[in-house]
């Protein structure tokens, strides 16, 4: 025991000759502050210490240092080879000039060589240099993409942080709720996030024309845009106009100070240009929309990875332009609910659902269902649900239980109106009309379908309402919405093509035009289609209707090479199912009424028809009702298209 007792006050003296020897050395203020920045030091600190001071410190080893630091009364030991470092700064306290050259030094060290482990220690530099942009820059390129926002520490830092730090570093809004969500953990912290970011979004952010810098004002006006559909008490179309007029006037400040060549970073506008996507995509400006994601592409890939290029895939896909696949964000999954708020977790959503679109435009049923059961497993939200129930009615207009999914629709748009207002929205509205006019059109109910059509803006109603009629068996009437449709600048690529497609199939049941005219005419529009990959065209027309156009291309195509993918779709086409899964049995009719039914489609009057069956017109509308009852339909229009649909009745 003595030994050891000798060994010990040896080492002590030892430690202490050597701390003397150190302070001849150094001037002992720059390492001071350096030891002072950190929370606790070890042999890896110290690596850091040595990296970041270079020619500052002298040749020493970490025994050395260790002993100076004991000696000086900066740390006292922890355990093992730890040092606790004795406080100097209290929290918020200003920094004095070397304090701050430390910290400084220390921060540049850690950001040229950036280490998980010391992440804490990085924020609280940033923290104490109050260099508020430089933490947000930090956060987005580091913290998030390595996880190291979740360590507890950074955690405590970060929920601390003051308004002037979210005024002039906007990220900061969304590192903070986070931060506080985090703390909170489950749909409490979630609610809590929703709210803090909505409070800074509408208070802190609201004058982001008087932000510090360009950067922090497109930051500021991207969380302000999107806040405004989720502040509650305004009108949502209101409200999207107020973030557009916003918007415009921040790029139009942007394109005046780059044509001053004043400095601002790509990755701000990027930002800004993802979320005037989403704000573009939500007015059913689908075209703005694709523009402002490509625009947020070129000035950075990576942001836009992640918050932009889901939302232009989709757009191309409602307006029918060109096949273009939305790549998968590096940090899309780390990203969820990081940026300005919606902006991550909306685009992965809106990927997906261009998968799901692009799979139903190929008739790829298992594709299709690949895709939806994909986002039934992303986060829960009501991002974007309008689109989800329009992709779910033409899978079920394709391939499933049209009468159930109207009764879902009608569940979900209840279900959602209490917490959302995206069916109020332009997109949303006209998709969830669209939708429901679609599966209205499989049910027969061709008159309500088509009332629900008229309500439709005009960019969106002239195919529902020309479908509505090429349903209705009306074909002279669908041939001229349709021609209005094709000639308007206003109507929507893939929308063209649909109409194109009924007004060729409204042609070929007409006899006065030549046969070769409507066979070449057919044999146009499928061509097409299968060139452009985009098949509902012709698989949403009726049964019989595509069934014919089907055989008039075959004929004329057998002597034709097809390609491989074209063999495909087309025998998809085929295979489409010309009831759903849950048609009602087949309908029996007698003999009088299979003398009607060819009858009751053309235009004669009920005392015409009577007259060339030899019976009174009252035997006729009995006989009417009976039908009418026997298929479900609530005129004599949709019991003619019933009757066609049914294969009871050719075209």
């Amino acid at each position: 025991m003595e030994a050891e007792q000798v060994l010990i006050v040896a080492s002590e003296r030892a430690d202490a000759s050597i701390g003397q020897s150190l302070s001849d050395q150094l001037t002992g203020t720059a390492l001071s502050a350096v030891t002072a920045a950190w929370r606790s030091v070890t042999p890896a600190t110290f690596r850091l210490i040595r990296s970041a001071m270079g020619d500052q410190l002298p040749p020493l080893g970490w025994p050395e240092y260790r002993a100076w630091a004991l000696g000086s009364g900066i740390a006292v030991p922890r355990g093992g080879n730890e040092l606790e470092v004795v406080p100097t700064v209290r929290a918020g306290q200003e920094l004095d000039p070397t304090s701050r050259q430390a910290y400084r030094l220390l921060l540049n060290c850690w950001v040229a060589h950036p280490e998980p482990s010391f992440a804490a220690d990085a924020v609280a530099w940033a923290i104490g240099l109050r260099a508020w942009a430089e933490l947000s820059e930090l956060w987005l390129g580091q913290l998030l993409p390595a996880g190291s926002w979740r360590d507890p520490e950074v955690i405590r830092l970060l929920s601390g942080l003051p308004p002037e730090a979210r005024r002039k570093g906007p990220l900061l809004t969304i590192a903070w709720a986070r931060a506080r969500a985090q703390a909170l953990g489950g749909s409490a912290g979630e609610r809590q996030r929703q709210r803090d970011q909505l409070a800074d979004a509408t208070l802190l952010h609201a004058r982001w024309r008087e932000a510090d810098g360009l950067d922090a004002m497109l930051l500021s006006a991207s969380l302000w845009m999107n806040s405004q559909r989720e502040v509650p008490g305004i009108d949502p179309t209101s409200a999207l106009e107020l973030a557009w007029d916003g918007q415009k006037e921040a790029a139009l400040f942007l394109e005046r100070r780059r044509a001053e060549a004043t400095g601002f970073s790509g990755r701000a506008e990027a930002i800004f240009r993802a979320s005037s996507a989403q704000i573009s995509l939500a007015r059913g400006d689908l075209e703005r929309a694709v523009i402002e994601a490509e625009r947020s592409a070129m000035l950075d890939p990576e942001i836009s990875a992640a918050i932009a290029d889901g939302v232009a895939a989709l757009a191309r896909e409602l307006a029918g332009g060109r096949d273009v696949a939305a790549q998968p964000g590096r940090d899309r999954a780390d990203l969820h609910h990081e940026l300005p708020r919606g902006l991550s977790a909306a685009d992965s959503r809106a990927a997906v659902l261009a998968e799901a679109l692009r799979a139903i435009r190929t008739l790829d049923q298992e594709a299709a269902e690949r895709a939806m059961a994909q986002l039934r497993t992303m986060p829960t939200g009501a991002t974007l649900w309008p689109v989800v129930l329009f992709a779910e009615s033409l899978q079920a207009a394709l391939w499933g239980d049209p009468e159930w999914a109207l009764a879902e629709l009608d569940d979900a748009r209840a279900q959602h109106s209490m917490g959302s207002v995206e069916q109020l929205e332009p997109l949303g509205r006209s998709l969830l009309q669209r939708a429901r006019v679609t599966l209205l059109e499989r049910l027969g109910a061709t008159a309500t379908a088509r009332s629900a059509a008229r309500e439709l803006s005009p960019e969106w109603r002239a195919l529902a309402e020309a479908r509505c009629l090429i349903w209705a068996g009306d074909h002279d009437a669908a041939r001229r919405v349709a021609d209005e449709g094709i000639f308007d600048a206003g109507t929507w690529l893939g929308d063209r093509l649909a109409l194109r497609a009924i007004r060729v199939g409204a042609q070929l049941l007409d006899p006065a035009a030549g046969e070769s005219i409507r066979a070449d005419a057919v044999q146009e529009v499928i061509a097409i289609c299968l060139k452009r990959h985009s098949l509902l065209p012709v698989a949403l027309l009726p049964v019989e209707l595509r069934s014919r156009m089907i055989a008039t291309y075959l004929s004329r195509a057998q002597s034709a090479v097809m390609s491989p993918v074209e063999s495909v779709l087309l025998e998809r086409l085929r295979a489409v199912s010309p009831l759903s899964s849950s048609a009602a049995p087949p309908v029996r009719l007698t003999r009088r009424e299979k003398l009607l039914l060819p009858l009751l489609a053309s235009a004669d009057a009920v005392p015409d028809i009577a007259a060339s069956l030899h019976v009174s017109p009252n035997t006729v509308r009995t006989q009417v009702v009976n039908l009418r009852k026997k298929f479900g339909a609530a005129s004599r229009t949709e019991l003619v298209r019933s009757a066609r649909n049914a294969g009871l009745l050719q075209m």
